[in-house]
Order: structure tokens, then sequence, then C-alpha cells
């Protein structure tokens, strides 16, 4: 069972890694659970952070049935492919802890990406076949769920 090791309800979020950065908004102050990515293969590495967003009374803690949204966020240089690959393996590694969250959503921030490329069309596909939204910016990106 995957759990997050930090919560938050914090107004924003924010992730940086050398030049990629993203904020998540959280205006209405949600519980907001993120964890490192972390693998120890490099053939299955993951992307760098998963982060959760519940929804929970006041005073209520924060479970696996609060759970509204996954967002599986990676922070990258210049290889937008083996970004790609990385929220795959992370979405294959936890698919069964999170099938059941309606909101899934794979977020790239990168400092270069190639000119022509048809990568990202191709991934935005296979990925919402899966019920993932993909989402790209070049260095930093601030992400709303309610919108």
């Amino acid at each position: 069972m995957f759990f997050f090791k930090s919560l938050s309800d914090c107004s924003k979020v924010h992730f940086e890694e050398k030049q990629s950065k993203c904020d998540v908004l959280n205006s209405e102050r949600k519980k907001v659970g993120f964890t490192k990515g972390e693998s120890t293969s490099v053939a299955t590495k993951r992307c760098d952070y998963i982060i959760g967003l519940y929804v929970t009374k006041e005073n209520e803690s924060a479970d696996a049935k609060s759970l509204q949204e996954v967002i599986f966020l990676e922070l990258k240089g210049k290889n937008f492919k083996q970004a790609i690959r990385q929220v795959q393996n992370t979405v294959c590694d936890f698919a069964d802890d999170f099938k059941k969250i309606k909101k899934k959503t794979a977020i790239i921030v990168y400092t270069s990406y190639p000119k022509i490329d048809t990568t990202f069309q191709i991934e935005k596909m296979k990925l919402a076949k899966q019920g993932i939204g993909l989402k790209k910016a070049e260095k930093k990106y601030e992400y709303d769920p309610k919108g």
C-alpha cells in the first residue's frame, strides 16, 4: 500500500530541482501529501514526486478514502523521452494503489525540448487511455487542481 511521507495544507506547495520548478496551488487549503518517487533500480527509475490531494473535513485525517487526485511530477533537464519513461514506470508501479482515484495527472517540467518531436502528442494519447492527463511546461509550471 502506498503512503505519502509529508502532508501540508499550505496555499501553495513548491517543488524545484535545478532549473525546473512546479507550484501546486491549493487555494481551498486541502491536505496535500507528497513523496519522492524514489526507486532502487535504474531500469525502473520513477518520476521525482508523487503528489496526492485529499478532501477531508476539519480535524479529519487524510486516508485512502479521502484521496481525490494523484499527480505524477517529473522535473527534467533536456531528456523528455526519459521523463516520459519515468512517469510511465511510476504509473505502472502504483497502478493498483491509485486505480480508484478518478483524477490523475502527469506533469513534466523541462529546461529544453526538441523543436520537432511528436513524443508529447503520442504519449498524451497513451496516458489518456489509462485515465491520466499529461501536461508539460518549460522551466516553470503552476498547477491549479480546480481548472
